[in-house]
C-alpha cells in the first residue's frame, strides 16, 4: 500500500513538474504586436502579418525581420517590441540592437537611445555593412548629445568619430558657434579637399573666414556656396529607412518597375501598374506615384493617347494633378493631332516644372515665344553642365542662349560665373556687366563686379 501511494505521489509530482514547464515555455512565447491603424496601402498590414506569423516561432532573424517591416514604415514602438525580442534571442545581434537604439532615437528617449547605440558601437563587427553601423550609432549619439545640449559629449563624441565627414560637420560647425574658428578652419579644408563640392562645409568656411575678418576668403567660399550642389548628409534617418520602408506594400513593387521602364518593356510596365491598381482600389496612395507616372509613359509610347487621357482624367477628379501628368496629357493630345490643347496642357505644365523637354516641345509646336523656348532649352542645358562641374562644355551652351536671346541677363550672368570658376577674369567681367546693364536688380552680378575691381 505504501509503495503504491509512494508511486501516485511520485507521478503526481511529475505532472506538476512538466505542467510547470509547459506554463513557464507558454508563459515566455512572445506575441507580436502589430499597429491597428487603417492604411491607404491595403497590403502593407498583410505583409507585416505574415512577418508576424514567422516570428512566433521565436527566431532571431525573423523577428529581426518583423522589426524592419514595422520600422520601415514609422511603426517605431511596434518595431521596437520586435527588436527587443530578437535581443533577448541574441543580445549580439548588431542589426536587432542598432534597430532598437533607433526607435529609441525616434520616440525622443535620447539618454536610453545612446546607451542603446553604445552596445552597437562597442560590438564585434564581421563585416563592412557592421562598421558602417557602428559609424552611424556614434554619429547618433553626437547627434542626441547636440539635442540634450550637451555640448562638451557632443564634442568628444564627433572627435571620436573623425573622418566621417557629417561627424566632421557637425564638430566643425560646433567650433565655429563656440568661437574656436582656428580649430575648424584645417578640418573644413581637409573635408573640402575630399568632397570639393560640399554645400554645407562651404557654408562653414564663409562663416569661419567671416568670422576671422577675411573678406576676400569669405567672398571665394560665398561664391562655392552659390556653385556647389553636392550635401553631406546630416541626417542618416532616410539613408537607414528608405530600404526598410520598400520591403512591404506597394513600394516593394517599385524595383520590378524601374527594371521594366530601364528596359522599354511597355508590356511589363502595365501589368505591374495595373495589379498594384487593382490593389490599392481607389485609395489615394502617395506611393503610387511612380507606377502613375510609369503608366502614363507606357499608353505614350504604345500610342495609346486615349488612355492616357483617361488617366489623366481620373487623377483630376481626385485632385493630383503635376507637371508630369499635365505634360503627358499634352503628348496625347499632340498624338491626336489636337496641337492647341496640346499646347495648353505644356504651358501649365511649364509653370510647374520649366524643364528642358517642355521648352523643346512649345518651341517645336507653339506659335508664338519660339526664340524664348529656344533660348532656354540652351540655358538649361549649360546649367545641367555647370551642376556636373563641366565647366568648359557649359560656356558654349549659355552663348548659344545668348546668341538667340542677347537680352537674357540669366544667361549673361551664367556665363560670367564659368568664366570666373576658370579664372578668365576679364570675360567674367564682361558677362557679369552685361548682365548688370541688362538687370539692375540682380545683386549678385554687381558683388561680383566689385570683387573683380578691388583686384585689379
Amino acid at each position: 500500500m505504501r509503495i503504491t501511494f509512494t508511486i501516485l505521489v511520485t507521478v503526481v509530482l511529475v505532472e506538476l513538474v512538466a505542467a510547470g514547464i509547459y506554463l513557464q515555455q507558454e508563459a515566455a512565447i512572445t506575441i507580436p504586436l502589430l499597429p491597428r491603424e487603417h492604411l491607404t496601402d491595403p497590403s502593407i498590414i498583410p505583409q507585416l502579418e505574415v512577418l508576424a506569423a514567422a516570428a512566433e516561432s521565436g527566431s532571431v532573424d525573423q523577428w529581426y525581420r518583423l522589426g524592419e517591416g514595422l520600422l520601415g514604415k514609422g511603426f517605431y514602438s511596434h518595431a521596437e517590441l520586435a527588436f527587443r525580442q530578437s535581443l533577448r534571442e541574441d543580445p549580439s545581434h548588431l542589426k536587432s540592437q542598432f534597430g532598437f537604439a533607433f526607435c529609441l532615437d525616434r520616440t525622443g528617449r535620447m539618454e536610453e537611445s545612446n546607451v542603446a547605440y553604445g552596445k552597437v558601437v562597442q560590438g564585434a563587427t564581421l563585416t563592412s555593412e557592421d562598421q558602417a553601423m557602428q559609424v552611424y550609432a556614434l554619429y547618433a549619439m553626437g547627434r542626441n548629445a547636440i539635442r540634450m545640449e550637451d555640448a562638451e559629449q557632443a564634442h568628444r563624441l564627433f572627435q571620436q568619430n573623425s573622418g566621417y565627414p557629417a561627424a566632421d560637420y557637425q564638430l566643425a560647425k560646433l567650433w565655429v558657434r563656440s568661437g574656436d574658428t582656428e580649430k575648424a578652419l584645417p578640418l573644413i579644408r581637409k573635408n573640402l579637399a575630399n568632397i570639393p563640392f560640399s554645400l554645407g562645409f562651404h557654408f562653414l568656411d564663409q562663416r569661419a573666414q567671416d568670422a576671422l575678418g577675411d573678406r576676400r576668403a569669405a567672398f571665394m567660399a560665398k561664391s562655392m556656396v552659390d556653385r556647389s550642389a553636392y550635401l553631406v548628409s546630416l541626417n542618416f534617418n532616410t539613408d537607414y529607412v528608405a530600404p526598410l520602408n520598400a520591403q512591404t506594400g506597394i513600394n516593394s513593387r517599385v524595383t520590378d518597375l524601374t527594371v521594366a521602364r530601364e528596359d522599354e518593356d511597355w508590356d511589363r510596365v502595365e501589368v505591374i501598374g495595373n495589379e498594384v491598381f487593382s490593389l490599392i482600389g481607389d485609395s489615394s496612395v502617395f506611393a503610387a506615384k511612380p507606377f502613375v507616372d510609369a503608366m502614363l509613359q507606357a499608353s505614350l509610347h504604345k500610342q495609346h493617347p486615349q488612355e492616357v487621357l483617361d488617366l489623366v482624367a481620373k487623377l483630376k477628379s481626385e485632385g493630383r494633378i503635376d507637371a508630369i501628368t499635365l505634360e503627358a496629357a499634352g503628348d496625347a493630345y499632340l498624338l491626336l493631332n489636337d496641337p492647341t490643347q496640346a499646347i495648353a496642357y505644356w504651358q501649365r505644365a511649364l509653370r510647374l516644372n520649366p524643364s528642358i523637354s517642355l521648352h523643346e516641345k512649345l518651341a517645336d509646336h507653339g506659335n508664338v515665344g519660339e526664340r524664348f523656348h529656344r533660348s532656354q532649352v540652351a540655358l538649361k542645358q549649360g546649367l545641367e553642365h555647370y551642376r556636373r562641374n563641366r565647366l568648359r562644355s557649359a560656356i558654349p551652351k549659355f552663348q548659344q542662349a545668348i546668341d538667340i536671346n542677347p537680352d537674357s541677363a540669366v544667361a549673361w550672368y551664367y556665363l560670367g560665373e564659368m568664366y570666373f570658376h576658370l579664372d578668365q577674369l576679364d570675360e567674367a567681367a564682361k558677362a557679369y556687366q552685361k548682365c548688370s546693364e541688362l538687370d539692375p536688380q540682380r545683386g549678385k552680378a554687381f558683388d561680383k563686379i566689385d570683387y573683380l575691381r578691388q583686384r585689379e
